[in-house]
C-alpha cells in the first residue's frame, strides 16, 4: 500500500504560507495581548491550581495512590488534600516542604510515620 501523500503535501503548503518573519518578530507582549483578546483561550491556571496539579501527579503518577490512601498513609486530612488538588486552597510552606519530602523519599517518610505511630502506641 502506497503511503498517503496528501498530508505531507498539505503540510508543505501550510508551512510555506506562514509569514515566518512576522512570527519571529512577535514579542511576548504581543502573544499576551492576543491571548487576552481571544475569548476562546482558556485562562491561565492560578498558583493554587498549578500546585494542585503537581500534588495529583505525585499521588497518581509517581505513587499510584488514591486520595484516601495518600491521606491515610501520610497523615493529611482527606478534605485538605482534596482542597489542595482542586486548587481551592494552597498548602502552607510547611505542607509544601512535607510534600517535597514525600515526593523525594516516599518510602522513608512512610517508614518514619509508621515508627512514630508504633512508638506512640
Amino acid at each position: 500500500m502506497e503511503p498517503n501523500k496528501v498530508i505531507p503535501d498539505w503540510e508543505k503548503q501550510l508551512l510555506a504560507s506562514v509569514d515566518w518573519e512576522k512570527v519571529d518578530a512577535t514579542t511576548d507582549e504581543d502573544i499576551d495581548q492576543q491571548i487576552a483578546s481571544d475569548p476562546d483561550t482558556a485562562p491561565l491556571p492560578t498558583e493554587k491550581q498549578i500546585i494542585g496539579g503537581q500534588i495529583q501527579r505525585l499521588r497518581r503518577g509517581q505513587l499510584k495512590m488514591s486520595q484516601r490512601e495518600f491521606s491515610r498513609v501520610f497523615g493529611i486530612p482527606f478534605s485538605t488534600l482534596a482542597d489542595w488538588e482542586q486548587g481551592r486552597k494552597k498548602p502552607n510552606s510547611v505542607s509544601l516542604n512535607y510534600l517535597a519530602l514525600i515526593k523525594d523519599n516516599p518510602d522513608s517518610v512512610r517508614r518514619t510515620i509508621e515508627r512514630v505511630m508504633n512508638n506512640a502506641a
